[in-house]
């Protein structure tokens, strides 16, 4: 190998990729970044988000918006018993719902690539 080349061990690079997509924790609820769900859940996500996208014509009274973001808790979420309880809290309050999809969707953008903490 080049003396100039970048090395990485595994364990290193998984860490670093991991922080790159990070989680949301919400109380016992831990929602996995997008990026670390895996292609069925992908899949099961995107369709979600199609079809978000072709009910936004429509009027909405913040039932989509809950719905949207309850089924997200649902997908992101390993812990079903504690997803369920995150989304009876959330009741219909749609500013938490928003935020907590804000939030998501915040984390879920890909970051800046940050050196490892040897």
């Amino acid at each position: 190998m080049a003396d100039d080349a970048f090395e990485i061990s595994v364990d290193d690079l998984i860490r670093d990729a991991h922080a790159e997509a990070p989680e949301v924790k919400i109380g016992d609820v831990v929602l996995r970044n997008f990026l670390r769900l895996s292609n069925s859940e992908r899949s099961e996500f995107s369709e979600l988000l199609d079809k978000v996208s072709d009910d936004e014509g429509g009027a909405d009274d913040g039932g989509k918006t809950i719905q949207m973001v309850s089924d997200l808790i649902r997908l992101a979420s390993d812990d079903k018993t504690a997803a369920e309880e995150l989304i009876k809290t959330i009741g219909e309050d749609l500013s938490v719902a928003t935020y907590i999809a804000k939030l998501y969707f915040d984390k879920s953008q890909p970051g800046e690539a940050k050196p490892s903490q040897d």
